[in-house]
């Protein structure tokens, strides 16, 4: 069975590609981390495409010179460009006091063609902003966006971690086809008010981080499992405090794919593409084994009973830990108590 394709955005904001995307973070180790083995992504980069994925997804910030950028530049390298759908993002810059925002047309302007020159192509399917920045109006900042789209830069726009207001004040400018926003069994923010939002002005979603960071994979059963120098080792929900709780949670999960004859991670993306007609997952890893078990989850089909058992089965209160650390102002609903 090939690899179910999906359309999210309306009109001419429209992208169909396939009903799961690659994620690329994980072969450079995390924002602004690492110092990935360039042969090494190539090969999961083009291994994911073989599986019919055809949406990848990047940002400039994804390795400390821009590595992630690179490498699927030179992934696709005698690829058919038409065929591969480019995510990439802007908007957060790592600077000598940490992270910091800069979404001025200014640095829009001067993002674009470095990102273009990394990539190795003529254009990004979806540039997507991400964040806010307290100097600069959304509106301004999507007013340069649609300066690139103008110039054939360019061919669709997206925001992540972006507002419910902000959404509304940049699809006033340019339509925007896509938000990047982690949604997941673990963590539902999304569903409050961006989910409405999008779904009336027609914009899809990009759901990252599906498997709530590892966690409904099932691969963790106790603190201990989490190697060395993996960012989850200091992650709010995988503290010793917190993972009796969390580990918990999955557990039913795990009952319910068990039932079905899948993984707790085929079936919370099952769960994902059955919840809304809308939404991509977006997962990564560094893993050609794991690239083959996800994509399995796009080609289940879930009873209207099996879906309300799996939707039901972890209340987003139960879940403990905030989803970022440190990252507040760069991240919508960082935490409940905090905006």
């Amino acid at each position: 069975m090939s690899l179910p394709q999906r359309t999210i955005g309306r009109g001419s904001a429209a992208v169909t590609g396939s009903a799961v995307a690659f994620g690329c973070m994980s072969l450079v180790g995390g924002l602004n981390a690492g110092t990935p083995d360039e042969e090494e992504s190539i090969k999961i980069i083009r291994h994911a495409l073989s599986t019919g994925i055809s949406i990848l997804n990047t940002a400039d910030l994804y390795g400390k010179k821009q590595e992630n950028e690179i490498a699927i530049g030179k992934a696709l390298k005698g690829l058919p460009r038409e065929e591969v759908i480019i995510v990439d993002k802007w908007g957060v810059l790592m600077t000598d006091k940490g992270f910091e925002m800069n979404a001025s047309p200014e640095q829009c302007r001067k993002n674009i063609d470095a990102q273009l020159a990394r990539l190795q192509t003529d254009y990004i399917d979806v540039w997507v902003y991400r964040g806010k920045d307290a100097k600069t109006p959304i509106e301004d900042t999507v007013r340069a966006m649609k300066e690139a789209v103008d110039a054939g830069k360019v061919r669709h726009i997206g925001l992540s971690e972006c507002g419910a207001e902000d959404i509304r004040k940049a699809h006033a400018i340019h339509p925007i086809t896509l938000i990047e926003q982690e949604w997941s069994l673990f963590t539902r923010d999304i569903e409050e008010d961006l989910l409405p939002t999008a779904n009336e002005l027609g914009i899809g979603v990009l759901a990252y981080s599906p498997l709530g960071r590892g966690w409904l994979s099932g691969t963790f059963k106790s603190n201990a499992d989490i190697p060395e120098g993996d960012f989850r080792k200091n992650h709010p929900r995988f503290t010793e405090d917190a993972f009796k709780q969390n580990r918990a949670l999955v557990e039913k999960v795990e009952a319910l794919a068990e039932k079905k004859g899948c993984t707790s991670g085929q079936l919370a993306i099952a769960w994902l593409l059955h919840k809304s007609p809308n939404v991509i997952p977006l997962f990564g890893t560094k893993s050609i084994k794991n690239i083959d078990a996800n994509i399995v989850g796009a080609k289940i089909c879930l009873t209207s009973e099996e879906f309300a058992a799996i939707d039901s089965s972890i209340s987003p209160s139960e879940v403990k830990g905030d989803r970022y650390h440190g990252m507040a102002h760069t991240t919508y609903h960082y935490s409940k108590n905090s905006h």
